[in-house]
C-alpha cells in the first residue's frame, strides 16, 4: 500500500502535467486503441499467472512450460493487433490510429515474457520487489513521455508512455526475479492449470471487454474529444481504487488459497481484508464526490471542467465496486473458477444493457449506466458468489456497515461546513476540508459500538504487516 500511494502520486503528477500540455483529443485517441488492447491484455496470460499462485505445489518444469505458453501468446497478440490496425483506423474513421495500434501492440511481446516471473514473486509474497519495479517503470516512462510532450509530439507522448512502461516493467521484473525458464516439457502435467486458467481467462475477456465497451462506443459515436474527457474522469476516480485493491488482492489471493480448507481462519482473514478496504475506500469516494470540481480543476485544469459530472458518477460507483470485487478472489481461492466465469458473463450482460440504454444520453448516460448496474446487481452477485464458500452475505454487510455509516456522516458534515465557509480556490477547499474529513470520520468510528476495538484491530493489522515486511 505504501508503494501504491507512491504510484498514485506519480500518476497524479503525470496526469496533471500531461493534461496541461496535451488536449482531450490526444487522450481520446489513445483510449480508442487501449479500449481494444486491454481486452488482449487480459487474454495474454490465459489465467496462468493466477494458476501458478493458486496451486499448492508446483514444479520448475510446470512454470517453464507456462512461461513459453505465455510468451507465445504475447507474440501472437502482437501479430494479430498489427494485422488489424487498418481495421481499427477504419472503424473509428481515423488513420492516426493505425500506427498507434502497431506501436502499442509491441508491448505484448515484453509483457508475455514477464507473466510467470511476476507470478513467482506474488507466490513468494515478495511485494516490496514488485512495488519497486512498478514505481520505477512508472517514473521512467512518465518522465520520457513528458519530455516528448514538451517537444510537441502530441499524442505520441502517451503512446511511448504505454510502450516504455511495459519495457521497463519487463526488465525490472527479470532483475527482481532472476529465474531462468527451462525448455517446455510435454509431461509437465499442466492440464489442470490450463483448465483453471481457461475459466479465469474467459472471465477476464468478458469483463474487460464489457468494462471497455463504454470507451469503444463513445469513441465511435461521439469522437476522441468526449472520449478523452470520459477517460480522464474515470481514470482519475479509479486511480486510488486500483492502487488500493491491487495490493490487497495480491496479498489476499495466495493467503486465502492456503486457508481454503480452514473455514474459520478463512472467514477471519477475509473479514480483515474487507474491513480494511471499506475503512479506506468508502470515505475516500464520498470525499471525491463532494469535491469533484476542486479536484478536476487542481489536477487537470480549466479545460477539463466537463469531466466533473462524470467524475462524480464514477465516485458513486467506486463507493461499492472495490468491495464487490472481493467476491472474485473468494470464488478463485475456493476453486470455483467455473462459477466465477458464469457470474462474470451474467454481470457483463447487465452492464451492456445498462450502457446501451445510457448511450442515448451521451457520455453522462453511459457513465450513469455503470453506477446503476453496480447497485442493482449487488445483492444477487453477493448471494451467488458466496454460495458454497465460507463467506456469507450477512458477514459481508455487517463488516462494511460501520464504514458506510461513518462515511455518510462525514459527508454530511463536509456539506454543512462547505456551505458555511466556502473556499475561494480549489487548493484552499481541499487543504481545509481534508483534515476535517479525517477527524470527523475517525471520531464517528470511535463513537460506533465497538468502534475503538475495530480501529485497534485495523491498526494492529497494519503494524503486523510492517513487522513482517521488515522481517522479510
Amino acid at each position: 500500500m505504501i508503494g501504491s500511494s507512491i504510484n498514485i502520486l506519480v500518476s497524479l503528477g503525470a496526469t496533471a502535467v500531461l493534461a496541461r500540455i496535451l488536449i482531450p483529443e490526444h487522450f481520446g485517441l489513445i483510449s480508442m486503441v487501449t479500449a481494444l488492447t486491454v481486452i488482449a491484455e487480459r487474454f495474454k496470460d490465459l489465467g496462468l499467472d493466477t494458476a501458478t499462485v493458486q496451486k499448492k505445489r508446483i514444479t520448475h518444469e510446470q512454470i517453464s512450460t507456462l512461461f513459453w505458453i505465455n510468451a507465445l501468446i504475447g507474440f501472437l497478440i502482437t501479430v494479430i493487433l498489427c494485422s488489424i490496425s487498418r481495421l481499427v483506423g477504419w472503424f473509428y474513421a481515423d488513420d492516426r490510429l493505425i500506427w498507434i495500434t502497431i506501436a502499442i501492440a509491441t508491448s505484448f511481446i515484453w509483457s508475455g515474457m514477464t507473466i510467470q516471473h511476476q507470478a513467482i514473486l506474488y507466490r513468494k509474497m515478495l511485494f516490496a520487489r514488485i512495488t519497486m519495479v512498478n514505481i520505477g517503470a512508472s517514473l521512467l516512462s512518465t518522465g520520457i513521455a513528458i519530455v516528448i510532450a514538451v517537444k510537441g509530439y502530441g499524442y505520441w507522448a502517451l503512446v511511448w508512455r504505454e510502450l516504455l512502461r511495459s519495457v521497463f516493467t519487463a526488465v525490472g521484473t527479470w532483475i527482481a526475479c532472476p529465474w531462468i525458464p527451462g525448455l517446455p516439457v510435454r509431461s509437465a502435467k499442466v492440464g489442470n492449470m490450463l483448465r483453471f486458467g481457461r475459466d479465469i481467462t474467459g472471465f477476464n475477456l468478458i469483463t474487460y471487454f464489457t468494462s471497455n465497451l463504454d470507451q469503444i462506443l463513445i469513441g465511435k459515436y461521439y469522437g476522441p474529444g468526449p472520449l478523452g474527457i470520459f477517460r480522464q474522469a474515470s481514470q482519475l476516480t479509479m486511480l486510488p481504487i486500483s492502487y488500493l485493491t491491487n495490493p490487497v488482492q495480491a496479498v489476499a489471493q495466495p493467503a486465502l488459497s492456503v486457508l481454503q480448507h480452514d473455514a474459520v481462519r478463512y472467514r477471519r482473514y477475509y473479514k480483515k481484508i474487507l474491513n480494511a478496504l471499506s475503512f479506506i475506500n468508502m470515505p475516500m469516494m464520498v470525499y471525491l464526490f463532494l469535491f469533484a470540481k476542486e479536484i478536476i480543476l487542481l489536477v487537470l485544469g480549466e479545460k477539463w471542467i466537463e469531466a466533473v459530472v462524470i467524475f462524480k458518477i464514477f465516485a458513486l460507483a467506486g463507493f461499492i465496486r472495490p468491495l464487490l470485487s472481493t467476491t472474485g478472489f473468494v470464488m478463485i481461492t475456493c476453486g470455483q473458477s467455473r462459477k466465477y466465469l458464469y457470474l462474470g458473463l451474467a454481470n457483463s450482460l447487465a452492464i451492456i444493457l445498462a450502457m446501451a440504454i445510457g448511450l442515448k444520453w451521451g457520455v453522462v448516460g453511459v457513465a450513469a449506466g455503470h453506477v446503476l448496474e453496480n447497485y442493482i446487481v449487488l445483492l444477487p452477485v453477493l448471494y451467488l458468489a458466496f454460495r458454497d464458500t465460507p463467506i456469507s452475505v450477512g458477514l459481508f454487510l455487517t463488516t462494511i456497515l460501520p464504514s458506510v455509516i461513518c462515511s455518510l456522516l462525514m459527508g454530511v458534515v463536509l456539506v454543512v461546513f462547505s456551505s458555511i465557509n466556502p473556499a475561494h480556490t480549489s487548493f484552499t477547499a481541499l487543504a481545509v476540508s481534508l483534515p476535517i474529513a479525517v477527524i470527523v470520520y475517525l471520531t464517528a468510528w470511535m463513537l460506533m459500538p465497538e468502534g475503538n476495538h475495530r480501529l485497534k484491530d485495523i491498526y494492529l493489522d497494519f503494524v503486523f504487516m510492517f513487522k513482517k515486511t521488515e522481517m522479510g
